[in-house]
């Protein structure tokens, strides 16, 4: 430890997910030099935390204010959720949300924001035309099957 160059290391600090904030007060925002993260209070279900207004606005990274949504937040796998957004003076901005479990069976969010080119634009929304064309399928699957069920009925 003697020998490590704090200087280099202060700006990447850890987080300790096993004392979780409580309430809004005690919410970890970190700014790191290429990216933001934002630790949540717990909720009691995931819908609760989807619901919360700081949990899904996006602030830019640069200016810190609120952007504007190109692409709304969408599930991607089960635990995390994308979204798109663009400052006015600092360009695009991916934003992801991991939804986490706590010790005690509450859930609380992770989200990481960081600047995006036209590229990872383009990715982001390409996985939110997939994932609409899987939820689709399901969607799909699941009509055929209660079909199925009632002529066997």
């Amino acid at each position: 430890m003697k020998c490590l160059d704090w200087e280099k290391v202060q700006p990447y600090i850890s987080i300790d997910y096993y004392r979780l904030p409580q309430n809004r007060k005690e919410e970890v925002v970190l700014r790191f030099p290429k990216y933001t993260k934002y630790v949540s209070r717990v909720f009691e279900t995931r819908e609760d935390a989807i619901a919360d207004r700081k949990v899904t606005d996006m602030v830019c990274t640069v200016c810190q204010k609120t952007m504007k949504k190109k692409i709304r937040w969408f599930p991607s796998g089960q635990r995390a959720y994308l979204c798109l957004s663009s400052c006015k003076d600092h360009g695009l901005h991916k934003g992801k949300m991991r939804i986490k479990k706590a010790e005690n069976g509450q859930v609380f969010v992770v989200k990481t924001i960081k600047p995006v080119n036209e590229e990872g634009a383009a990715e982001i929304s390409l996985k939110k035309e997939e994932e609409r064309k899987k939820r689709n399928e399901r969607n799909r699957q699941k009509r055929l099957e209660r079909k199925k069920h009632k002529k066997e009925a």
